[in-house]
């Protein structure tokens, strides 16, 4: 079990999570509630790969298709 996280952290975890718009706000509220129960580098790497995770699945399409 993780010591308890002062306010100030809680609010930038918050941030982080609110940035996840791929996610439901439900959706966030399960993230939020189990990045509290882990230490600060769990945290982030979590954080970080669900980031991630949504750059890889939705890229900007940038190019239109030709026609040949």
């Amino acid at each position: 079990m993780v010591k308890s996280i002062p306010q100030k952290e809680k609010n930038i975890i918050d941030q982080k999570v609110s940035e996840l718009t791929h996610f439901t706000s439900e959706e966030r509220k399960k993230i939020m509630n189990d990045l509290m129960q882990k230490n600060l580098m769990e945290r982030e790497i979590c954080i970080t790969c669900l980031l991630k995770q949504h750059e890889i699945i939705s890229p900007p399409i940038k190019s239109k298709v030709e026609n040949i």
